[in-house]
């Protein structure tokens, strides 16, 4: 299970649904160090949840840029605009 971005990015969406934050933030961060993970791109709006939950705004914005480099053309693409530029603007 450890190697399978698939299943990584699924179990960190399940915990991160069942209030077990650092756990689905530790399983998406591990589906990046895998090969053919820009494929589970959304393991990165996972971890941007729980950062940005925990109020870690900088590092949540860190992992949305980087949803959106690796799958620009996602249908949710627009929205991770939205939440990203909200995120900015509190930043500042």
């Amino acid at each position: 299970m450890g190697r399978n971005p698939q299943i990584l990015t699924a179990l960190a969406n399940t915990q991160l649904k069942n209030g077990e934050s650092e756990q689905a933030l530790a399983n998406a961060q591990k589906v990046h160090s895998l090969p053919d993970h820009k494929k589970f791109a959304s393991a990165h709006l996972i971890a941007a949840q729980v950062l940005s939950d925990r109020g870690e705004n900088r590092r949540a914005q860190e992992e949305y840029r980087r949803f959106l480099q690796e799958d620009p053309d996602s249908p949710i693409a627009g929205r991770v605009k939205d939440v990203l530029s909200k995120l900015d603007t509190w930043s500042r």
